[in-house]
Formats: C-alpha cells, sequence, structure tokens
C-alpha cells in the first residue's frame, strides 16, 4: 500500500524510542525507528485519535511498541485492524482528554460489541477478514492489558465458519460489451478469440472452463511475449548503440563544455548540439550516470535537454521500469502458479541461479506462510525466444533473467538495504535517481494500462492475482489429483488445497448435475431423526425413485458385498441422485465409509476414460466434492469409517 509521504517530524531524539514528540505538528503520524531504513523513514498513521487528549497519544505510543516485533507489512495489518476499531468510537472521547485507564470495562465492551456488529454488516468485507481485524485488536489490547493500561473485558465471538474465498479463475471474467469500431481495430488473434470465447457461456461444464482459459491465457502470453521483445529489443539496440559509437569522446566532450564552480556543475554555450543525437546521449548517461537516467536533482539541466530532443526514445533504454517489468511479471505468473506477485518481488539476486544444463531455480520467501521459503525448478528456454519475431514460447526462467539484467545498473543508486533485490526499478527520491523495490500498486495500475492496449483483454477486467486460481483449477480438471494441485500451488497442507479447489470449483460443481447424495443423504436423515421426508421437501413418488436408484446404484447403505462384476451399471439412475446444490452431511461412520470407497472406486477405475468430456463433466467433479465432503468430517468418523471398510469392502459398477 502506497503510504503518503510524511514529514520528518514525530519522533524521537531521547533514549526512549516511543515516546512521542508532542511538539510536533503531527503528533499521532508517528515514526517507527525499527522500520525504518536510511532514506525510507516509516510512519504509522494514528492521526484519527486527534483531539483526544492522553489517550491518543498512549494508544500511539503503546502500537508502536507493540509493532517492533512484526515486519512491516504485518504492523500495516495491524495498524489498519486498530484504527478501524477506533474509528467506531473516538467521537465519545474527543475534547474530554480522557486517560486510557479511566474507561471502563463495560465501555470498552460495549465499544467492542457496537464496532464488531457494524463489521459484521459490512457487505463489503468477507467473514473472515472481519475475524482478523477482532484478531488483531485482541492481540493489541492484550499487550496494553499487561502493561496494565487497560481492563480486561470480553470480546465479541468471532464468526463461526468463516472461510476465504479466493480469486475466480480468469475464465470466470465477464467480458464488457465491444462496438464494431472497435472489434475491426483488433489483430486478427484477438478477433478470433473472441468469437471463440463467445461460444462458450457454459461456466458449469469443466471443459467450457479449460477451453475459456486456455484461450484467454493465449492471448495474454501473445501481448506479454511482444511487449518482452520489444523492451528487450530496445535495451539491447542502446548498448550495442553505445559501443558502436566511435565518434563520441566523452572525455573531450566534457574537457570542453563542463567544469565546477563551488562544487556545482557548469556547461559553456554549445553543449547541447552534441547530445542531439541519441547515441551521443546514450554514451553521456552510461559514462557520465553510471547508465541510469539522472533525475532532475541530479542535473537538472541536462534533463531539459534530454527530454526535449528525445522524450519518445528514452523510455527503457537503460534500465527495467513499471512497463516492462509489467509484462515480464505477467508472463511469469502466467506461467508458474506456485508464485504470487509477492514471490519475484521478494527474491535476492542470489535466489535466481542456473542448476543444470536447460534449468534454472528460483527461490523466494512466502510470507503469508509464516516466512517459509520455497524453491521451483523453472526450464531455461530456447535461447532465440527473445529475439523479435521468434516463435519460440519465452518461459519464466528467461523473463527472471531479464529482469536480472535489466536491473543490475540501477544497483550501485539502490536505497540502503536493497541493493541486493532481484528487482528494481527506477525512481526519485528528492528529485535524485535512486533504484527500489517495486512497490505492487504501481504494478496493478501499469497492469490495467498493458491490458487497455492489448486487443481483447482490454474488454476483460481481471488482475494478475487470477492466474493462479487458473492455474490450479486447470491442473485440477486436467488431472484430478489434488495433490498435483497441491505441488503446483507450493501448499503443504492438502486440506488447505481441497478448501482452495472447492471454492474455486464451486460455481462449476453445483451449476452440473453433480451435487453427490444430496437426495439420498436427506432420506437418511428422515429415516435416521423420524422427521417426514415432506417437511425435508421431498414427496412420496420421490423418495421411491431415490431409493430405487440408490439399490441399483449400491449407495445408501444398499451397498453389494459380492464381487465387482455383480454391481450392475445404474449411471442415469445415480445422476438422478446426483443433482442440486447443497451439501446436507450425515456425519457417521456409515456414510463416511460409502464417500471414502465411492471416490476411490472412481479414482481407481476411472483411468480408462480420463480425457472424456464424461470424465471431466461427471466423474472429476464428484471426486472434488467427495474429497471436501471428506476432509470436513472428524478424524474419529474417519478413523472408523475406515475399520468398516477393512471389515466390510463395498464394490460399485463400471465407471463409463
Amino acid at each position: 500500500m502506497v503510504r503518503r509521504r510524511s514529514s520528518p517530524i514525530d519522533l524521537f531524539v531521547t533514549e526512549m524510542p516511543t515516546s512521542l514528540n508532542t511538539g510536533s505538528r503531527f503528533p499521532l503520524r508517528v515514526h517507527s525507528p525499527t522500520h525504518s531504513r536510511p532514506g525510507r523513514p516509516v510512519h504509522f498513521n494514528l492521526a484519527i485519535l486527534k483531539g483526544t487528549g492522553d489517550f491518543g497519544r498512549v494508544i500511539a505510543r503503546e502500537f508502536l511498541e507493540f509493532a517492533k516485533v512484526y515486519q512491516k507489512a504485518t504492523a500495516d495489518s495491524h495498524l489498519i485492524a486498530l484504527r478501524s476499531f477506533l474509528v467506531s468510537f473516538v467521537g465519545e472521547l474527543q475534547g474530554e482528554n480522557t486517560e486510557l485507564q479511566s474507561v471502563t470495562s463495560g465501555r470498552w465492551r460495549q465499544f467492542a460489541a457496537v464496532w464488531f456488529y457494524d463489521l459484521k454488516s459490512d457487505a463489503a468485507l468477507s467473514d473472515i477478514t472481519a475475524n482478523g481485524y477482532l484478531s488483531s485488536n485482541r492481540m493489541f489490547f492484550n499487550h496494553l492489558q499487561k502493561r496494565h493500561m487497560v481492563p480486561k473485558f470480553r470480546w465479541p465471538s468471532p464468526v463461526p465458519c468463516a472461510r476465504g474465498t479466493p480469486r475466480p479463475a480468469v475464465s470466470s471474467v465477464n467480458a464488457t460489451s465491444v462496438q464494431d469500431a472497435l472489434l475491426k481495430s483488433w489483430d486478427e488473434i484477438d478477433r478470433a478469440a473472441w468469437a471463440e470465447l463467445l461460444l462458450l457461456n457454459d461456466l458449469a461444464s469443466p471443459t467450457t472452463v479449460k477451453k475459456r482459459s486456455s484461450i484467454i491465457l493465449r492471448v495474454v502470453r501473445h501481448y506479454a511475449q511482444k511487449e518482452i521483445r520489444k523492451w528487450w529489443g530496445i535495451f539491447q539496440e542502446s548498448k550495442k548503440l553505445i559501443i558502436d559509437n566511435k565518434s563520441f569522446d566523452f572525455i573531450k566532450y566534457c574537457e570542453k563544455y563542463e567544469y565546477t564552480v563551488n562544487g556545482e556543475l557548469k556547461r559553456k554555450r554549445g553543449w547541447r548540439d552534441e547530445l542531439k543525437s541519441l547515441s551521443n546521449l546514450l554514451v553521456y548517461v552510461d559514462r557520465k550516470f553510471d547508465g541510469v537516467m539522472p533525475g532532475k536533482n541530479d542535473d537538472p539541466h541536462f534533463v531539459k535537454c534530454a527530454y526535449h530532443y528525445h522524450s519518445n526514445s528514452l523510455k527503457g533504454r537503460f534500465h527495467l521500469e513499471y512497463e516492462s517489468l509489467t509484462s515480464l511479471l505477467t508472463l511469469i505468473l502466467l506461467e508458474r502458479p506456485k508464485m504470487n506477485l509477492a514471490s519475484p518481488l521478494s527474491m535476492k539476486r542470489k535466489d535466481f541461479s542456473k542448476i543444470t544444463v536447460g534449468e534454472h531455480q528460483a527461490r523466494w520467501t512466502k510470507a503469508r506462510a509464516k516466512y517459509r521459503r520455497l524453491s521451483d525448478d523453472l526450464p531455461s528456454g530456447c535461447a532465440s525466444a527473445l529475439r523479435i519475431g521468434s516463435n519460440a514460447n519465452i518461459t519464466a526462467a528467461q523473463a527472471l533473467r531479464v529482469i536480472d539484467v535489466l536491473s543490475r545498473p540501477l544497483q550501485a543508486k539502490a536505497l540502503p538495504g536493497e541493493d541486493d533485490q532481484l528487482v528494481l526499478v527506477r525512481d526519485t527520491f528528492d528529485g535524485r535517481a535512486v533504484g527500489k523495490s517495486a512497490n505492487p500498486q504501481w504494478i496493478s495500475k501499469q497492469w490495467i494500462m498493458f491490458r487497455s492496449r492489448s486487443g481483447l483483454l482490454s474488454a476483460l477486467g481481471f488482475t494478475l492475482s487470477q492466474f493462479r486460481p487458473t492455474g490450479a483449477i486447470g491442473e485440477f480438471f486436467t488431472s484430478g489429483d489434488i495433490f498435483k494441485v497441491a505441488d503446483l500451488l507450493g501448499q503443504k497442507d492438502i486440506r488447505i488445497t481441497a478448501r482452495y479447489i472447492d471454492n474455486l470449483a464451486a460455481d462449476t460443481v453445483d451449476a452440473g448435475a453433480v451435487r453427490p447424495v444430496q437426495d439420498s443423504l436427506t432420506i437418511a436423515l428422515g429415516r435416521r431423526t423420524g422427521r417426514s421426508l415432506r417437511e425435508l421437501g421431498i414427496s412420496p413418488e420421490r423418495e421411491a425413485h431415490i431409493r430405487q436408484a440408490a439399490f441399483s446404484s449400491g449407495f445408501l447403505g444398499y451397498n453389494l458385498t459380492g464381487t465387482p462384476g455383480e454391481a450392475k451399471a445404474k449411471v442415469d439412475a445415480l445422476e438422478s441422485i446426483l443433482c442440486g446444490s447443497k451439501f446436507l452431511i450425515v456425519e457417521t461412520a456409515e456414510v463416511a465409509a460409502e464417500i471414502i470407497a465411492f471416490k476411490e472406486h472412481i479414482v481407481a477405475n476411472g483411468k480408462a476414460i480420463k480425457g472424456t468430456t464424461r470424465y471431466e463433466e461427471f466423474w472429476l467433479p464428484l471426486i472434488a466434492v467427495c474429497t471436501q465432503i471428506i476432509e470436513s468430517m472428524a478424524a474419529s468418523v474417519i478413523r472408523d469409517a475406515k475399520k468398516l471398510l477393512a471389515e466390510r469392502p463395498i464394490f460399485y459398477g463400471p465407471v463409463l
């Protein structure tokens, strides 16, 4: 999140780094020495507490103390949660000059209850985010309570069973309306892809989902590779112009036109003439400024001259910039779902290396996985892929290598502590050119601009973060192997992968005739509790049909205990059971045993029809649903179910 630059005020010349400078103009926009680096001060904005007197000052000071143990990104998230809580009641305290210790337990409890009720009522905020805010504030107030600054009080209960919703795959993106004039201006590849997408509207079908994703990703790759080749070509051309320029003598030019007065650079009349040539200017920047275009405070007269004569020719000539970085990141995230946007941005130069002939390795830290280190082995790709006009695909390894090469000129000018970053872009600090880590918010803005100039993509509104779920759902619909999906995403806990896939595939699975055993389990529930099936929405005729279908297919307790050949296929009858969109789970060992056996039966006997429409649209979603049901059951139930299966195996008919 971009933070507005604050004046270098607020703290701290005393030995106590948590003593507020109350004489400051902005005493509640507090400076954090722990998170700051030379040239990059970090401030936490608690100006929302303005007017609360000692109460606000103590909260601000204690938040600095509380945040010291966290990295900046985590501290920022705690700050957002705290401000959300404070804004709900701070109006009552303004002008009172309330002391923190004077707020009673009952009043704190009232503040918390009203705040969390409003938070849960906010449709724009997910339940899992609301619970995260609640947890963050509890942690901060535990810190205050340990220091005897606030009394203990009861917080509201979190939202039960809150689950995060992953971003959807690109296949679910709705295209905006396209005018005929715009359509005619597109390239042939865009018009052909657009025509294909218009025919693929059934997002309930895994086959359709895969086809839509393939079409969109093909267009994304086309434009990303086109821009990568353009920027790489410009950079290589600049290097060649510098090497081949034998007529411009940099040393003689400086001796002829430049001199210093009291340490300030001055130039003589006529100094601009030789720099009207682009190749001369490139040599000058390379020798004078170490290959980095200067900022306005580095050399204001030269900068004005350069942009006057070459304003349309300087972009991408010297080093990595946001525009060139965006196309490179696009290709990396498209090809490697294991990475998210933060992955390449967190990499150090030493984290990208060649490990064998034809293979590179990338390593990075995943902050959201408790700062676990991940790695990915990447094919090096074809050497000619970066040439303009090449038909070879650019690989993620080549994109990372280009980033490395384009970032190197900026290392000497990098901000303190960032000189070893793999990704460095040119920016300015106090008007002087510096190399710094890329800002995700600026990348997001450049991504929107990239789509706007990329034909079909201008009509599709999706983000860089949606390549990861696209890869996950594509792998699942292709292989049906949740372990392969977990490996693709770099997830260690298979339960997380199961929930991730369940959320992603919910629309696809629910919309088709694949809701497993809903009616069957409803009947089982009625039979178990003695409730009338009419109360549960099932008529006697429907009950008879379901029981007959269940008996024919060996489900709902009508298990066939003979040989597999005795189980007759009743596919149509089974499909009549598998319809609807909600799960009603009776969590018993018997039900769990049937679901486990049914899933294992599909996996073991469905190999012959893998890749067919029948398998992808009917059997594959069943595997996903059964997996999710099994994951949701208690460990003791699963253990008892496996004992039952060991004693009494269940056989089903063929998977057709």
